[in-house]
Formats: structure tokens, sequence, C-alpha cells
């Protein structure tokens, strides 16, 4: 029972009109409460609430990184686990998601490329699998990982932006966050493609989900 949030996941993963629910998880602060904002639409639909700021994640018809992962000096790019603030602290500015599908897919491979480098560098992982080096393999992570002789996962989620906590998971995403629970992990790359970049790093997101630390925000059905 995630307790934070109300849901019983096993009976919503259960149900068919879950694998077509599409998840946002806002990378948040401690809370206890959340207040939830429903939207119910067509697919195409989006509903922008006038009395917030919107930020641009990226609003380039084409990414053109300025450093390629190659040119970092990887052991001193700064790689932290995530911390989360007081709820009052949060910056209420919402980034709205970068709309070119081409300009997506490249920041997502120059990320997961970056990232590969850092785990390289390590010599923390006996094995390092990117499942996506030879292309798109279509699984819900990016990593396989052996750390201590135990095999983990991980997703590297990119972006742009210097400051954007939102992250975007598909169905399977989500599925596969839960059930692999302290053995998946979220990379988030900060300001991707720039000599500025930097990941955090989110450990087991279902129990900080359930913890109230993180939350989807929004949550969107589409039935």
């Amino acid at each position: 029972m995630v307790i934070g949030i109300g849901y019983d996941i096993s009976i919503i993963k259960a149900k068919s009109e879950y694998k077509k629910a599409g998840q946002i998880i806002q990378i948040g602060k401690d809370q206890t409460t959340v207040k939830i904002r429903h939207i119910v639409s067509e697919p195409t639909v989006v509903i922008v609430d006038k009395d917030k700021d919107y930020i641009e994640e990226y609003d380039s018809d084409s990414f053109e990184p300025t450093y390629t992962p190659d040119e970092f000096d990887h052991s001193k790019i700064s790689v932290a686990k995530k911390e989360y603030l007081n709820v009052s602290q949060l910056v209420r500015t919402e980034h709205l998601e970068i709309k070119n599908q081409e300009v997506r897919e490249e920041v997502g491979r120059w990320s997961e490329e970056f990232v590969y480098k850092i785990l390289s560098e390590q010599n923390i992982f006996s094995k390092i699998e990117w499942v996506n080096k030879g292309g798109e393999s279509g699984l819900p992570y990016d990593f396989k990982v052996i750390e201590n002789g135990i095999e983990k996962y991980i997703d590297a989620k990119g972006t742009p932006s210097s400051g954007k906590d939102i992250v975007y998971l598909s169905p399977n995403e989500w599925i596969f966050m839960f059930d692999k629970g302290e053995i998946y992990s979220i990379y988030r790359i900060y300001d991707a493609g720039k000599s500025t970049a930097r990941i955090e790093t989110i450990e087991n997101p279902s129990d900080l989900l359930i913890k109230g630390k993180i939350f989807p925000h929004p949550i969107t059905l589409q039935i």
C-alpha cells in the first residue's frame, strides 16, 4: 500500500487501464500532505494554469551540445545523492516539456552517454551494461550494473535545464520502478550538453514516493 498518496499498487497494476496511464514524478521535498491536481482531457490537450509561471525546458528545434560526453574530466563531475529540503523551499515555477521529439531523443542519448562515462570511471561496479548502446532497446531502464554481487538498474533522465525537477516515466518504467524497489535508481542529469552538466541520484524512488519525499505531479489518465 502506498500510504503517502493512498494507492494500492498491486490493485492498480492489475487493471488494464493502468497500462494506459502516463506518469510524471516530481522530485519534491519533505511534506506530509500532497494536493494532487486531476486532469481529465483528450490525450492531445494540455491544460495550463495561467496563474503560474512556465519556462520552456528547451525551445530550439535542434539539440546542439556545447560539450560532448568525451570532453569532460569525468573524475571531476559532480555526482550527488538528491537532497530533499523543506517544502517551503520549493521553487513553484513549472517547466513545459520539450515539444520536439527529435530533440528529446538527442537529449536522452547525450545523457545516457554522459552517465555511461561516469559509471565507467567510478570503479564501483564490476559490470556495466548500457542496454541502449547499440540503439533503443525498449527496456524500462538504461543500465544494468553489478555492485558487490548485486544486480541493479539505472534509468538516466536528462534535461538541458539547470533545475527542472520533473522526470517523465512511461507506464512500463513506472511498474518497473515498483517491481525493483531498492535496486532501481534514477540518475537525473541537469544542464545536458553543457560544460556545467551534473548528476543527482534518486535511489529507490518507489520508497521515496511511499514516504512522500517525491510525488506524482500531476497524474493524468488516458481513459
